[in-house]
């Protein structure tokens, strides 16, 4: 008899926990649903950001070129 009473308490100790981990699944599985959207959020902001960044980048070039050209067209009228 005490060792069915002891059985009965372990298979509710082990419902509790598969009901735990079922919970911690649950859980783990939400946080990588955020994780997922912010990781695609990051992507959409870095893919912007490049862009601006090579845009920046040729207006860079295109303004020193500019420069050079004044400069040489300066220097030979004087």
């Amino acid at each position: 008899m005490a060792s069915r009473i002891a059985a009965e308490k372990e298979v509710s100790n082990l419902r509790l926990e598969i009901s735990r981990l079922a919970k911690n699944q649950s859980e783990a599985t939400r946080q990588l649903a955020v994780l997922h959207v912010q990781n695609s959020q990051v992507s959409s902001e870095r893919r912007r950001l490049g862009a601006y960044g090579g845009l920046i980048l040729n207006l860079i070039v295109v303004c020193c070129v500019f420069v050079l050209l004044l400069f040489a067209g300066w220097n030979r009228t004087f």
